[in-house]
């Protein structure tokens, strides 16, 4: 997913050290091996003034341990600074700091754009701070040279006839300023003058057109690049900006031209304002008007606000008594601003077609302003203008707003009386009108950025939520969420082509609950018209009269895929839509994404739902009841993909009191290993039922094994329990020993302890007795609930047998989930686990009692202890004491007289816990009950109380006694807040939960692992292979081949296994392998692996230390 981006995706470590970069890094820059930009050694790539700002600003956020964003200028890959902005997210493992991932966006194109607008400003700011001609257009060469645009500024007057007109200059080197007021200009001033830069070639031909004197002036300048920039104002050259780079300076680029001429026609103006002002002081407080305009469109941010401003300064300037200024957007001039308007003249001027027959359109065309004294005159030449120009109007101008030969606009002033403006009138408004156009054009562009940026953040985030959106539903939530919030849509559908090619609806949001029923869209609905044209339609307006669409919508975009319609997103706006094209384009990249979610997401629904059905179909789908032993079960599957596993369980009755449970584990994923382990279930059940004993189970399975394709180094764990006695045995091929918990903790059933199934060599299973006493759990389980890649097997152990031993006073049921939750603290983990949780429950509780109240406070303490072995938390022992309490005093109080004294004055009480975790409760007595007391007082609620907290409740009344009888349910108890992980996939054997299901399933990413190789050196002995990386699946994929060529040639090999090698079940089978074949071969096998490492242990736990020499030290 990283290379399909184009941004440029990094990740360090704490350390600041680049571990990955994408392909849009290297594309970036033009690498073709990436670890050339990891560790530090892309830090080369910043410009040397950014890096001290960058190396503050990282090591600043990593020791807050904080996100950061810095730009900066990185060289790409035609070896030229472009500025990015580099953003970074801290990643945590638990409360240690795993280094930053973070991205970089190529912003060169908007940094220069904020240069050229800074730079704007500032000629702007510079020019604003001189009222003079001179003064501006020293300001002016000044700033050019300031802002390095130039080395050489010089600024000649365009209306010269005699000299050199020189008004201003400048140079880096000042010293070379009182020669340049010498210079004469290089281009003669015109009219319609260009800007244009200056190549050798066309320098030598200028200078050739120079006086001798002239030309050996300029010549001694060393130019290497010439710009000359007109500065224009009111159709004519006012003056010359002539500007020079020497041998130090870069040769000038269209970009330069572009940026010049800009300055060049803004300075124009201020220019050519500076010599109005001082040719005619009488219009020093129309200038002065200017001047303010031209400050505060400045400030402008947005295109209302300069709208605002021009409007509000056309009326000071002209007295006028109305003005409008309208953008062109599309086909229509929409108005942003209007001074004077009333609500009937917004309805009626707010939208104007560009091609109407009016005078906007003949201004829009031809770039001239267009003056009306009379109301005749604009009525008789613009009959439709009636209806849209101020009641009474009768001046009116149109001034065109243009800036870089486009039509942005349109100025608009109007007077209520008949006016006859002046030249200057009208010069001063053609200022203000291109004011406007160019803080227009800037605070269009301005808005333009902020959009696409803000576009292209919510292009992030619909990516992001569609990337973590596995099924449908989420898919359309997603959809539904970013198309009212991101589009702006009041209302939202999303429809999807079934099997049968009609459209049905996957997801809605804002549509009315009243509207009538939604049905299969008609041929002419719009969503039905976009599905079958495979194009969008914009506005489709609204329907027409008598037409009742269930969902009435202006907008219907295709969801495409190979050119293919899979569905149709449905929008309604609060108005009539109009979409720019950066609009649009969000909206077809949104389907896009969408219908790609969707494939992606039917694709994995149904692979999930082939995986779950194979690998329920391949477990128990009920556990037996069993008196005395309470159960649980679990299996979740890992995030490696949709494939079934190979983890699996079972539960046997026996008969004669007799449990087995089982565990095992099948290397691999997939078919294959799902094979694998419903023939190995198969056969340890048929052992087991056929009255073979653990490890006797585990011979035969073994030799089954043998014959069973991919069944070696599989693991299994038996374990039977006799509930009767309490008595247990347990052996155990390779696979985690089992643990059991009780009031003296917990312990680890570590005795029988073999090798995994298929090594040959091997010694016999042992098979260990011991003992369970009521009230104590037993565990079993797969590896995958404790074993983690960067952590030893034995921390692994110790974090399982911590856990178990705080959730051991909870029952099973209880206890699973909270403990396949709090294993995976909240971390993804690739591989399935399987739990078996089994309580060991203590017998009925039969006590008989005297009619004594003195002896429920007994009882009372009696129950509490056997509820508690029981495993029942406080809520359900405290509802059993006053249940069973109750009962009691019943029997005591109403059954016998006082002077009943005599052997059958007694209170019989029985409990017996039931498979479900309730306990079914009998109080019986030998006394007939008296009838109760008209008014029982505060007395006599004890049965009320039990028919409230116990269900199924009976009191049978003989002549010899009576007996009360009650089922008390079971009470969850909460035994830990359930951390993040994987759902529980499987629940053998209890009512299926409502859980949240997050089906999500990634495949392995580039997390950085080193990809699994060999190392081979001959010695005088042999061979010594060091293995590097990890022997997992992929692992043993990639260095099989290999190995297996070096065992075959015969020589005695030494194995090498690094300390932080982790080392799965497909390690072992490879490992088991090798040995196997190096002693068929009568070669010698050592096996290398540090004491103390994962590896080594678990190598020890597999038992694979007992058939394979081991060594702490090659001895190299």
């Amino acid at each position: 997913m990283a290379d399909s981006t184009p941004a440029l995706i990094w990740v360090d470590d704490p350390g600041g050290h680049r571990l990955f970069v994408n392909r849009g890094w290297l594309d970036f820059t033009g690498v073709e091996d990436a670890a050339q930009e990891l560790g530090h050694d892309w830090r080369r790539r910043i410009h040397p003034d950014d890096r001290e700002r960058y190396r503050s600003v990282t090591s600043a956020a990593a020791r807050a341990h904080a996100p950061f964003e810095v730009e900066y200028r990185l060289l790409d890959r035609a070896g030229r600074y472009r500025w990015v902005l580099d953003r970074g997210a801290p990643v945590r493992d638990g409360e240690r700091s795993a280094g930053y991932v973070g991205g970089c966006l190529d912003i060169d194109v908007q940094h220069r754009e904020q240069r050229r607008h800074r730079i704007y400003s500032e000629v702007a700011e510079s020019l604003e701070r001189e009222i003079t001609r001179t003064g501006r257009t020293d300001q002016l060469v000044r700033a050019v040279v300031e802002d390095r645009l130039a080395d050489i500024a010089v600024v000649h007057d365009g209306d010269a006839v005699t000299g050199t007109g020189t008004l201003a200059v400048a140079a880096e080197r000042s010293a070379l300023e009182p020669s340049l007021w010498r210079l004469a200009p290089l281009v003669p001033a015109a009219d319609d003058g260009r800007p244009e830069i200056l190549d050798a070639a066309h320098l030598d031909e200028v200078l050739s057109r120079l006086a001798p004197t002239q030309r050996r002036a300029w010549t001694r300048l060393r130019m290497t690049s010439v710009m000359v920039v007109p500065l224009p104002a009111r159709g004519r050259t006012s003056a010359v900006l002539t500007v020079v780079r020497t041998e130090t300076g870069d040769p000038y680029t269209d970009d330069d031209l572009d940026l010049l001429s800009e300055i060049g026609r803004r300075a124009g103006l201020a220019v050519d304002n500076a010599r109005l002002l001082e040719q005619e002081r009488a219009s020093a407080q129309r200038l002065g008007l200017l001047h303010r305009a031209t400050a505060k469109m400045s400030a402008a941010a947005t295109p209302g606000e300069v709208a605002a401003i021009a409007a509000d300064h056309i009326v000071d300037l002209l007295a006028a008594d109305h003005a409008g200024l309208w953008e062109v957007r599309g086909e229509w001039l929409q108005a942003l601003t209007g001074h004077g308007w009333d609500r009937d003249m917004w309805q009626r001027a707010a939208r104007i077609r560009t091609d109407a027959p009016l005078a906007f359109t003949e201004v829009l065309s031809g770039h001239e302003p267009l003056w009306f004294t009379t109301a005749h005159e604009w009525a008789t030449r613009y009959p439709a203008a009636i209806g849209i120009a101020p009641d009474h109007a009768q001046t009116i101008g149109y001034l065109p707003l243009v800036a870089g030969g486009r039509s942005l606009g349109v100025l608009a002033v109007a007077m209520l009386t008949e006016r006859r403006l002046s030249d200057a009138d009208k010069e001063a408004a053609v200022s203000v009108a291109e004011l406007a156009a160019q803080a227009l054009d800037r605070a269009s562009m301005l808005e333009a950025e902020t959009e696409a940026r803000r576009l292209a953040e919510r292009l992030g985030a619909v990516a992001t939520g569609l990337a973590r959106a596995t099924d449908l539903e989420s898919v359309a939530e997603v959809v539904v969420e970013h198309g009212r919030i991101s589009i702006g849509a009041e209302a939202v559908a999303v429809l999807v082509v079934d099997e049968g090619g009609t459209l049905s609806l996957l997801r809605e949001s804002g549509w009315p609950a009243d509207g009538p029923p939604m049905r299969t869209p008609g041929r002419a609905h719009p969503l039905s018209r976009a599905v079958s044209s495979g194009e969008p339609i914009w506005n489709a307006g609204e329907p027409a009269e008598g037409e009742v669409r269930r969902y009435p919508v202006q907008t219907a975009v295709p969801l495409m895929v190979a050119a293919r319609p899979i569905g149709v997103i449905g929008l309604r706006f609060p108005v009539e839509p109009v979409f720019t094209p950066e609009q649009r384009s969000f909206v077809l990249t949104l389907a896009n994404q969408c219908a790609q979610a969707i494939v992606r997401a039917q694709l994995h629904q149904a692979e999930h739902e082939v995986a779950v059905t194979l690998q329920r179909s391949l477990l128990p789908q009920r556990l037996p009841d069993i008196e005395r032993l309470s159960l649980a079960t679990r299996y979740r599957p890992g995030t490696q993909g949709t494939e079934a596993g190979g983890d699996w369980f079972d539960v046997l009755d026996l008969g004669d009191d007799l449990v087995a449970l089982v565990v095992g584990d099948v290397v691999g994923r997939g078919p294959a290993a799902a094979a694998v382990m419903g023939q190995l279930r198969s056969a340890v059940a048929s052992n087991l039922v056929n009255g073979q004993p653990p490890a006797r189970a585990l011979e035969q399975l073994d030799q089954y094994a043998l014959r069973v394709r991919g069944a070696m180094a599989s693991t299994v764990a038996i374990a039977t329990i006799d509930t009767g006695s309490g008595e247990m045995r347990y052996a155990s091929a390779g696979h985690p020993p089992p643990l059991v918990a009780g009031p003296d903790g917990v312990r680890t059933l570590s005795e029988g302890r073999g090798v995994p199934l298929g090594i040959s060599g091997r010694p016999p299973f042992p098979e260990a007795v011991d003992r369970m006493e009521p009230g104590e759990t037993i565990l079993l389980c797969s590896d995958g609930l404790f074993e983690r890649r960067d952590e030893v097997i034995d921390d692994g152990l110790a974090r399982l047998s911590a856990a178990f031993d705080e959730l051991s006073a909870a029952q099973p049921r209880d206890m699973a989930d909270t403990l396949l939750h709090r294993m995976s603290e909240g971390m993804v983990i690739p591989d399935d686990t399987v739990v078996v949780v089994a309580r060991l429950m203590p017998p009925p509780l039969r006590i008989a009692i005297e009619a004594d109240p003195k002896r429920l406070a007994p009882l009372r303490r009696a129950v509490a202890a056997w509820a508690a072995r029981c495993g029942m938390g406080p809520d359900a022992v405290s509802d059993l004491q006053l249940t069973v309490g109750e009962a009691a005093t019943n029997s005591i109080e109403h059954a016998y007289l006082p002077e009943d004294t005599d052997g059958g004055a007694g209170v019989d009480v029985d409990l017996a816990l039931t498979a479900d975790g309730s306990v079914a409760v009998r109080v019986t007595d030998g006394g007939r009950w008296r009838p109760p007391p008209a008014d029982p007082g505060y007395r006599g609620r004890g049965i009320a109380l039990i028919r409230e907290l116990a269900g199924d409740v009976h009191i049978d009344a003989s002549d010899s006694g009576t007996t009360v009888r009650f089922l008390l349910p079971a009470i969850p108890v909460e035994v830990g807040t359930p951390g993040a992980g994987p759902p529980v996939e499987f629940v053998a054997g209890e009512p299926e939960r409502d859980r949240d299901r997050d089906d999500t399933s990634s495949g392995e990413g580039d997390d950085g692992t080193v990809r699994a190789r060999l190392r081979a050196v001959p010695d005088a002995h042999g061979v010594r292979i060091g293995i590097v990386g990890d022997l997992d699946l992929g692992g043993v994929s990639a260095i099989r081949a290999p190995l297996m060529e070096h065992v075959d040639r015969g020589l005695p090999i030494t194995l090498n296994l690094p300390g932080e090698a982790f080392v799965s079940s497909a390690g072992m089978a490879l490992l088991s392998e090798v040995a196997r074949r190096m002693r068929a071969g009568g070669a010698a096998l050592t096996l290398v692996a540090p004491a103390g490492s994962q590896a080594r242990r678990s190598l020890v736990l597999s038992g694979l230390d007992t058939v394979i020499g081991m060594s702490d030290d090659d001895g190299a």
